[in-house]
């Protein structure tokens, strides 16, 4: 019997192998959040503290208005692309999960099935499952997956 936990596929012989993406899967936004906020925080009043020194003489930085325009336009920009990477980073997250409840979903459906048949196509799915962690992991190349594929898929 198999079950889906969280996003882990779980076999009879236990949970199949950790990937790369585990990490993001597991990483706590809030707390994330808040040591992002505590370090601009910190940064900040350093450069208060460092602004508010005094200077010597003759080293006066004179005010422009186009280095302040700008800074705030890199500092828009950067905030786009930060913005872009955490919904291309939540899109991918979901379409994980998307396809990970599909597998457990149909090794689940597979158990209504009689039982020659039901061994069969419950052992493909866990191979295409050990497949696919194994080309997300970076240990096999999607034209090994592909031939993999077709070579079990076609016994």
């Amino acid at each position: 019997m198999s079950k889906v936990c969280g996003n882990i596929l779980s076999t009879p012989r236990g949970p199949l192998p950790r990937n790369q993406l585990e990490f993001l899967l597991r990483m706590r936004l809030p707390r994330t959040a808040l040591t992002l906020g505590l370090a601009m925080l910190l940064a900040w009043l350093a450069g208060r503290w460092l602004g508010s020194m005094p200077r010597r003489e003759g080293t006066a930085v004179p005010v422009s208005k186009f280095l302040d325009a700008s800074l705030a336009l890199l500092g828009l920009l950067l905030g786009f692309t930060f913005s872009l990477a955490i919904m291309k980073f939540d899109q991918r997250r979901l379409a994980l999960l998307d396809d990970t409840n599909a597998i457990g979903d149909f090794y689940t459906c597979a158990t209504l099935l009689k039982d020659p048949v039901r061994k069969q196509l419950q052992s493909v799915v866990r191979d295409y499952t050990r497949l696919r962690v194994h080309l997300a992991s970076g240990q096999i190349s999607p034209a090994e997956f592909e031939n993999a594929l077709e070579r079990r898929l076609y016994f």
